[in-house]
């Protein structure tokens, strides 16, 4: 038998696997585009629609629906300049 480890067996050793949801510190959205645990207040569903937008419909949408950018982190729970909370 051989003492030296595949390609294969040295990735998987290397990786870290958390199940769906048990990640601390994850607030991930649930693919009907409800919320998973998480205090976000924008739902997956509508930052789909959001990012399918471009230019001034985007940023129409943005402030119709959170005020300004600075609204849309803060539903986010994210700043705009340091990413996440």
């Amino acid at each position: 038998m051989s003492t030296t480890a595949t390609m294969g067996e040295m990735a998987n050793s290397a990786v870290e696997f958390y199940p769906k949801g048990t990640r601390s510190g994850s607030r991930g959205g649930r693919a009907d585009g409800g919320q998973a645990g998480g205090d976000f207040q924008v739902t997956v569903t509508e930052l789909r629609e959001l990012m399918e937008l471009r230019g001034a419909d985007a940023l129409q949408k943005i402030q119709d629906s959170y005020g300004d950018t600075e609204g849309l982190c803060q539903r986010l729970l994210s700043s705009p300049t340091d990413g996440e909370h």
